[in-house]
């Protein structure tokens, strides 16, 4: 479920002038007439459309506010999360971008609850005590067994073990080694500028790789987005990732996938790839700070 207030960039308690003049601000700037008929602005700016129909209608917006409640309230539901402390009166998770929105502490008391509810039905009880019961004898009469039998020494030969476990141990060393190295290509600060493949429109790139701590951040200044990568798979001299934004204006759209390839130790070549048909949409070239 689409949530307007987050494609507005407007707080749930705006104002019909504040969302008035949100969606002014962004038709104007998202207008495809205005961006050269950029696939990707023209989906984001009928997203704006609809959300100012439904907001600017106080009846439509007060049955659209109890579906986002609902449907928000379910989703933890469904999940298991029931702390009611990480839910607002209104609705909505109080969480950061990268914090889950399950945690798994959560997850015990909602598996507790159904099992309360099993043993609370009459003739269900019956039936659960009997497989109980039956599971904890054979457990006993297992672990009674096996307390009877006389334990045997035996002394092993330890010595070709040791030797097979050395080109083992050699193996993982020179992985290791080889993944550090591939870790030193991509890590560091990088900046450069991206070209839009058909609208041929310039903009800036910014990024963060920390790969010991599985950390890329990405920063779009003249576009106004910011976001972070996920690793999904690495080559000699290649990294792919998926994209999230998490600000700006396209934080609600489908995240497309990143590709940076080691031109040299100083330069990387970045590619973007369109989220519905992964056509190239933008590529540049980035430099080591």
């Amino acid at each position: 479920m689409k949530n307007y207030y987050q494609i507005l960039s407007i707080s749930e308690g705006a104002s019909d002038e504040e969302i008035k003049a949100a969606f002014r601000k962004l038709s104007k700037k998202f207008h495809p007439d205005a961006n050269l008929g950029n696939a990707a602005f023209e989906e984001y700016f009928k997203e704006v459309q609809e959300a100012y129909e439904i907001l600017s209608d106080s009846k439509q917006r007060m049955v659209y506010d109890n579906k986002l409640k609902d449907y928000l309230f379910y989703l933890r539901f469904k999940k298991g999360n029931t702390n009611q402390e990480q839910y607002n009166t209104n609705g909505h998770t109080q969480h950061t971008a990268c914090e889950p929105l399950v945690s798994r502490k959560y997850r015990i008391p909602a598996f507790s609850n159904k099992l309360t509810a099993f043993f609370a039905h009459e003739k269900s009880s019956v039936f659960a005590i009997a497989i109980i019961l039956i599971v904890a004898i054979i457990t006993y009469l297992s672990i009674h067994k096996t307390n009877q039998r006389q334990p045997s020494i035996v002394i092993a030969d330890t010595s070709n073990t040791a030797q097979s476990a050395e080109p083992l141990a050699s193996n993982f060393e020179a992985a290791l080694e080889k993944q550090k190295v591939f870790w030193q290509q991509f890590d560091g600060n990088w900046i450069g500028r991206g070209t839009e493949v058909n609208t041929k429109l310039v903009f800036t790139i910014q990024l963060s790789c920390n790969f010991e701590r599985s950390e890329f951040l990405i920063k779009y200044p003249t576009l106004g987005f910011a976001g972070h990568w996920e690793l999904k798979n690495t080559d000699d001299d290649k990294a792919d990732f998926k994209e999230v934004l998490e600000s700006g204006l396209l934080n609600n759209m489908q995240s497309g996938r990143a590709e940076l390839l080691v031109v040299n130790k100083n330069t990387l070549h970045y590619s973007y790839y369109f989220p519905t048909d992964q056509n190239l949409m933008a590529e540049g070239t980035l430099t080591k700070k």
